[in-house]
């Protein structure tokens, strides 16, 4: 029956799950912790940042409709 108590809504939680000793701050737990770990999260974010998905070259019709359109007033030029 805790669950159905009246509370206020503006008061902070009790437990704060980033003081928590065993669990890392927000965000660290995803980082590498020893050198090989390292190099390998710099490559995968290398390979990240260069990749073109297989998608990237495919356009929809209103924008092949308007890549035409920008082509043909730059060709007028």
């Amino acid at each position: 029956m805790a669950a159905l108590i009246d509370r206020d809504t503006n008061a902070q939680p009790t437990s704060n799950p980033t003081k928590d000793p065993e669990k890392p701050a927000i965000g660290e737990e995803n980082k590498p912790q020893d050198g090989r770990q390292q190099y390998n999260y710099q490559l995968l974010e290398k390979a990240v940042a260069e990749s073109n998905g297989p998608s990237d070259a495919i356009m929809s019709p209103a924008s092949q409709k308007l890549s035409g359109f920008k082509q043909r007033q730059i060709d007028k030029q």
